[in-house]
């Protein structure tokens, strides 16, 4: 089930939360002038805390488990580039892929040019040239078809047409390995033909069905793989370039002022700090479940994303909160009450931690 969807259920069901309507009025103070300005001073010292509603998760479309890359195997940005000076002299040329190979234009049409000034490719009709590998450039021709041009710096003729392959899924794995920090423990290595293709060494590793994901994304194979606490997804396309993720690890969705956003959090050091904020919380045994409000502001945080048992609080502005604990062997719901500036601190969290972990992406 798309999990997203799991949560909005848990949510129908879970928020019976309401505000406090007890205020604190004060009463007038007959006592000494002296007195009376000390406990002003003492007033305005007070400092309130406040919260809004996190910025940044209205830049957010949608919540995408595929969203925190740590690693891409080819990056077009980085091999395909506007030369930084014409290097022919009545050619105009675009873009220069892989140090040695120019896309010049002719009129409305591209064109591929060596560095030694041969033409490899003429601009006879041809509407666009992009990178699709470290070694490969796609063609795309104005009549809509395609077609893949390999590049080889040592061959005499610069490179030439290809076609592409049907991805097969069998040509990666992960091969089994000792552990070069503890050569008694095992752990895997991601491999393409057998050989290689990156160095971190994970704990355990399997496919995995992307449409079981949260994401917008598509990709031909998708697997998740360990490597200690750590989870990452490591998804191919079908010219098998790869883009390693970092796994989910908890989902945050929140209502504030009638406006709701969610995001997952996909940071492991993260997830500890917010595991630690938890823990520090002080909370009675058990309360009462309260009335319903479904104005309530709230915040309802998903732990446990990478693991098998998960746990959600929904706590509410007013210090509510309906712990959900679940696992294999069953669950357990209870209310509790915090102090409410636990809800303010969870908000701020969220708006400073978590959207320095989306801004940076």
């Amino acid at each position: 089930m798309n999990i997203t969807k799991l949560f909005a259920a848990l949510l129908a069901g879970s928020m019976l939360l309401t505000a406090c309507s007890g205020k604190h009025g004060g009463e007038k103070n007959s006592s000494s002038q002296g007195a009376s300005d000390s406990r002003v001073k003492t007033d305005k010292d007070v400092k309130l805390k406040t919260y809004e509603f996190p910025e940044f998760l209205r830049d957010i479309s949608g919540a995408d488990v595929l969203s925190n890359t740590v690693y891409k195997s080819f990056d077009a940005a980085q091999l395909f580039i506007e030369p930084e000076k014409q290097p022919f002299e009545d050619i105009r040329c675009t873009a220069c892929f892989a140090d040695d190979y120019y896309i010049f234009i002719d009129g409305e049409n591209y064109g591929l040019i060596y560095a030694d000034g041969t033409v490899l490719i003429p601009p006879d009709g041809i509407k666009r040239i992009s990178a699709s590998a470290s070694d490969l450039l796609q063609i795309r021709y104005d009549d809509a078809s395609t077609a893949y041009y390999r590049v080889y710096p040592d061959y005499p003729e610069g490179g030439e047409f290809v076609t592409v392959d049907e991805f097969l899924p069998d040509r990666i794995s992960f091969g089994k390995r000792p552990s070069s920090a503890d050569p008694a423990q095992e752990v895997y290595v991601l491999q393409l033909d057998g050989a290689d293709i990156y160095d971190t060494e994970f704990t355990s590793a399997e496919a995995v069905d992307i449409t079981s994901l949260d994401t917008a994304k598509t990709y031909e194979a998708v697997y998740k793989a360990y490597a200690g606490k750590n989870v990452y997804y490591i998804a191919f396309d079908r010219l098998y370039n790869f883009t390693v993720f970092e796994g989910e690890y908890a989902f945050i969705s929140l209502k504030i002022g009638g406006e709701y956003g969610e995001s997952y959090l996909l940071s492991q050091d993260d997830y500890s700090e917010l595991e630690t904020l938890l823990s520090s919380f002080g909370r009675e045994n058990s309360a009462a479940a309260p009335s319903k409000d479904v104005n309530e502001d709230y915040i309802q945080i998903t732990m446990g994303l990478s693991g098998g048992d998960l746990c959600t609080y929904t706590i509410s502005s007013d210090g509510y909160c309906l712990t959900d604990q679940r696992s294999a062997d069953g669950g357990n719901k209870y209310f509790t009450v915090m102090d409410p500036e636990t809800f303010v601190d969870l908000i701020n969290w969220v708006d400073g931690t978590l959207s320095a972990e989306y801004t940076e992406r």
